[in-house]
């Protein structure tokens, strides 16, 4: 994987792209481990940085790993975690499965404020049972499908800074329909990845250390060139294929007669 052509490292902070799960990502932070920051890390969902942070547990800030829905890193997490407020505050953000069934056994310990960012669907449930308690701003981060269908049917209670960073495609039509009430810095960060082509039409608007943490900064160049091997591919298909070609080609002289006849 590489950078996109119009993004140069020289832009980029090495602090926030600890925090960037992509492949092309992972590849220069373990490439150069001096540069990584433990904090940002341990939100890092990609299996190669997590297995590296649990290779020496003493790098990891376990407040911001509460929040990792890894499955490795809950392993360690629910082995290991205690259930002190602050902790507990990030796991009600965590959207593993495993994560939320340990919440909702704790409802009176559930911190609705947090809560509200988290898109797992019993997760959502909860929040929807006791909407005059949904805390708005953090609700508009919520890419969960019915939670952007509640935000779009109450625009005024929107957060559109957060909201800017939300990567549902409903929460993104919205806000390319309302291009003044986006909040450039935070959609630097959106991974949605149609974002990175709006990014690139105004790169003067760019918050580059925020777009560190976007995964679609980086481009698999094997994918890339299978994509376009296949577009190639269709066309050489339709044309070969062509009934003319077909004839002149496949067809004995005789076919070809009975076909004229």
């Amino acid at each position: 994987m590489k950078l996109l052509d119009w993004i140069t490292l020289e832009k980029l902070d090495w602090q926030e792209l600890s925090a960037n799960p992509s492949d092309g990502a992972v590849d220069l932070l373990l490439a150069n481990p001096y540069e990584i920051y433990f904090s940002e890390s341990a939100e890092n969902t990609n299996d190669r940085i997590v297995k590296y942070l649990l290779a020496d547990t003493r790098r990891i800030d376990m407040w911001r790993f509460c929040e990792n829905p890894n499955d490795l890193a809950v392993d360690y997490t629910l082995a290991n975690v205690d259930l002190g407020e602050y902790n507990f505050h990030y796991l009600c953000e965590n959207p593993n499965d495993r994560v939320v069934d340990l919440v909702l056994t704790k409802i009176n310990k559930i911190n609705l404020e947090w809560l509200s960012f988290n898109s797992n669907d019993r997760a959502v449930d909860q929040l929807l049972k006791f909407p005059e308690l949904i805390k708005w701003d953090w609700l508009s981060m919520n890419p969960n499908d019915r939670v952007v269908k509640l935000l779009l049917k109450n625009p005024d209670k929107i957060d559109y800074e957060l909201f800017s960073r939300n990567p549902n495609d409903c929460a993104l039509e919205h806000l390319l329909a309302n291009p003044k009430k986006i909040d450039w810095d935070l959609f630097s960060l959106n991974p949605n990845k149609r974002v990175i082509e709006v990014l690139k039409q105004n790169q003067d608007k760019i918050n580059w250390s925020n777009l560190s943490r976007n995964p679609f900064i980086f481009e698999d160049y094997q994918t890339l060139c299978k994509e376009r091997t296949d577009v190639l591919r269709e066309e050489l298909v339709e044309k070969t294929w062509h009934p003319q070609r077909f004839r002149s080609w496949c067809l004995e002289h005789d076919d070809e007669f009975a076909l004229k006849v």
